[in-house]
């Protein structure tokens, strides 16, 4: 009896068909052309497209053409010549170049935020500006800080408690009376 089962364990087991095993995501990195591309089991040939395409050409064909780094700086002491060909190099629409034909550093660093971007439009008077930061900063132009600007105050406040006038040389401003 214990053999006759046995006989039947075995035969249904013969005809169980062994469990099919689906397609598992099992990552395998494959490293070209500084891509990191993981394969599945179920398309390989997608893989093998994507490898040898990206791989013909460096990958250039992910990357979109960037300009190098602008040859032109502007400083405070620029000519318009220099701001014109710096705005040209930066790619700035020939709008907003005509728009700036004649500036020279000194006018454009002098320009606000707010300035820009009503003259030249939101977005490229925003881009304009951010520009103009990084030309400050290279060039080394300074505005008057706060420490500064406290000193300035504080030499004019001791000149007017001990003379009880203005210094001579600030400009005075007279209001006109109406006639």
């Amino acid at each position: 009896m214990e053999e006759l089962l046995r006989m039947q364990q075995q035969q249904q087991q013969k005809q169980r068909k062994p469990p099919v095993e689906e397609p598992v995501y099992q990552p395998q990195p494959a490293q070209r052309a500084g891509l990191e591309i993981w394969r599945r089991n179920q398309n390989p040939q997608l893989i093998q497209e994507v490898t040898e395409t990206v791989g013909q050409h460096s990958g250039d064909i992910l990357r979109p053409a960037m300009q190098r780094a602008t040859r032109v700086a502007i400083n405070e002491k620029s000519s318009p010549e220099d701001v014109t060909r710096w705005l040209q190099e930066k790619g700035f629409s020939p709008r907003v170049i005509d728009l700036l034909d004649g500036q020279d550093g000194a006018n454009l660093f002098s320009l606000s935020k707010l300035h820009l971007q009503q003259a030249c439009g939101r977005d490229e008077g925003g881009y304009l500006y951010s520009q103009l930061l990084v030309q400050k900063k290279r060039s080394g132009f300074r505005t008057h800080t706060g420490d500064e600007l406290k000193a300035i105050l504080n030499h004019r406040r001791t000149h007017v408690e001990l003379s009880n006038e203005a210094a001579a040389d600030e400009p005075v401003f007279t209001i006109n009376p109406i006639l």
